[in-house]
């Protein structure tokens, strides 16, 4: 009888520890077909003379990771195309393990295209194609919808987005492409965005043969019933007080801000550092993020003693001083103190001190680790040194915004690079 449960108890063990690597290789092998007919239809589209418009690999990341973030039950996609963009943001709801994506497209040869691939990508169970003038199309779909990708032809926009505005859900997610290149067509789409909802404009340099740069609006629908929190009341504070003339405090401001707190969100960091303080403004975004992760801890160094004080007292004052501590220094020397592994780094003191700050923690750095350079847009001259060094390091992209907020500039960028896993 002993021996008969010895041999149970080793069955057992070894199924258990069989069974998991072979679950993983069977994941690993529907990413890696899921991948390759992405790069097959992106390739697809890229062929000349005649291209298939497409958002483009770099876009594409981008709407991929927003759907990630929304966690959507129900995405509408408002022209398919090859089905490109359909395929990243499809992926991403197999990774979640719920939602389904209904994709309008009007040509029906590109249509049964699409659901090949999304077919031969293993996610035609997520994937509903369906027919026609999306205008007339989106009326018929039931909600809640929870995330909208507009891609058709720009005079279009408008009347899709009316076609299911009342069935968004709230907190539901609008994403719309090609707001830079047709800008003078959507400007009735834009206005409506821009006043009912929380709406950005986000830059990417597209580096797509029919066009370098372009932009992608991105709009919130308002949550009613979402009161503001005391660090959220705090930040408000804080960003008149630094934005008061004519002796204003430098901010990253607030575009960038809820960039940088999404990116936090999506990185979910034991240790970040911060390399330049001030008075406390992008720390108390990046703090807010832990607090809310229930995880991590923010290291921000300052130089200026005063600047140090003001900022440790906002921190008490929203209630996150227990996730922060900050050091008085210079950000170069400070930096080579910290033990790591630090999972993500902001850089926002004097340009030139970019590459020293993150050469002297650059050991301490965790795989995939992120790293994110404020001002790469105003500064982009003096921190020649520091994009050669993330670029053919690390899988470096640069982010620009239409910095409203902010007196003295009116567009500027961030640099986004991840440590290779």
């Amino acid at each position: 009888m002993k021996a008969l449960v010895c041999w149970i108890s080793v069955f057992l063990i070894c199924a258990a520890v069989g069974g998991e690597p072979a679950a993983r290789a069977t994941t690993r092998a529907g990413d890696d077909t899921m991948q390759a007919v992405i790069d097959e239809v992106e390739k697809e589209c890229l062929k000349g003379p005649d291209y298939i418009y497409t958002i483009g690999r770099v876009k594409a990341k981008r709407l991929a990771e927003l759907v990630r973030l929304a966690k959507p039950r129900l995405v509408v996609e408002c022209g398919t195309a090859l089905g490109y963009s359909g395929l990243w943001m499809a992926r991403e709801l197999k990774a979640a393990g719920q939602g389904k994506l209904i994709t309008i497209e009007i040509d029906p040869k590109l249509a049964k295209r699409a659901e090949d691939n999304f077919r031969r990508a293993g996610l035609a169970d997520l994937v509903t194609v369906r027919r026609g003038d999306a205008r007339k199309v989106v009326s018929e779909i039931e909600g809640p919808i929870d995330f909208v990708f507009i891609d058709c032809n720009p005079p279009n926009y408008l009347p899709c987005l009316e076609g299911v505005e009342k069935r968004l859900s709230a907190g539901a997610v609008v994403v719309a492409d090609n707001v830079a290149v047709s800008e003078s067509q959507l400007r009735d789409y834009l206005e409506r965005v821009r006043s009912k909802f929380e709406s950005r404009t986000e830059w990417f340099d597209a580096n797509l043969p029919w066009r370098q740069r372009d932009a992608m609006e991105v709009s919130i629908v308002p949550k009613d019933d979402a009161p503001k929190d005391q660090i959220q009341n705090v930040i408000d504070e804080l960003e008149k007080e630094c934005l008061k003339g004519p002796r204003r405090v430098p901010i990253v401001g607030r575009e960038k801000a809820k960039r940088l707190a999404e990116l936090v969100r999506i990185a979910r960091p034991s240790l970040v550092v911060e390399c330049g303080t001030a008075w406390g403004y992008s720390g108390l975004w990046i703090a807010r993020e832990l607090k809310a992760a229930g995880k991590g801890r923010l290291i921000t160094i300052e130089i200026d003693p005063k600047a140090a004080k003001q900022a440790e007292a906002y921190f008490a004052k929203a209630g996150v001083a227990d996730v922060i501590a900050l050091r008085v220094g210079d950000a170069r020397k400070v930096v080579r103190e910290i033990e790591g592994p630090i999972d993500f780094v902001f850089l926002d003191c004097n340009g030139p001190n970019y590459l020293p700050c993150l050469e002297g923690l650059e050991k301490q750095l965790a795989p995939g680790a992120t790293i994110v350079a404020d001002n790469v847009g105003v500064s982009e001259r003096e921190l020649a040194d520091y994009f050669k060094h993330v670029r053919s390091k690390y899988e470096s992209r640069t982010e620009w915004f239409d910095t409203k907020s902010l007196p003295w500039v009116i567009r500027d960028a961030i640099e986004v690079s991840i440590m290779p896993k």
